[in-house]
């Protein structure tokens, strides 16, 4: 496991773990940004602004009930094999949950409001966030 995904894994807040553990926790970890940002592309091109509170409201959700986060559970469903990782959220995590749950809602309302350059402003910074976990294994305070 390379260096980058365990700081990934240690920048969540899982700083005690061992390399292996890592190695075990890393998937069921940045499953989430994977899927956001999947989320959060089709959303802007196809200007699902709706998805956006809907995905507000999930963040929060996970971030105030970490135990019954619904991204850990379908990464469960999807993955029973490799699902050995079953920490709950640290704070960390569940302030980049909160962070990205406000996000993702000052976009919904900057739709609703008539509010363009916010929206492109908070979209394409949402997604550049939720990018770097995705593919560079860097965690920035937003996703």
């Amino acid at each position: 496991m390379g260096n980058s995904k365990i700081n990934f894994v240690q920048q969540q807040g899982y700083a005690s773990l061992t390399a292996p553990q890592c190695a075990a926790g890393y998937p069921a970890l940045i499953f989430q940004p994977r899927v956001l940002f999947a989320v959060f592309s089709i959303s802007v091109i196809f200007s699902l602004h709706r998805a956006f509170f809907l995905v507000s409201l999930l963040l929060f959700f996970s971030a105030l009930l970490p135990s019954l986060n619904p991204f850990d559970a379908l990464y469960r469903i999807i993955f029973p094999r490799h699902s050995k990782f079953n920490a709950r959220a640290l704070a960390p995590r569940r302030f980049s949950q909160l962070l990205g749950g406000a996000f993702c809602l000052v976009i919904f309302f900057a739709t609703q409001f008539g509010m363009p350059v916010l929206y492109w402003s908070m979209a394409s910074s949402l997604l550049f966030f939720n990018a770097l976990p995705a593919f560079t294994n860097f965690c920035m305070p937003a996703l």
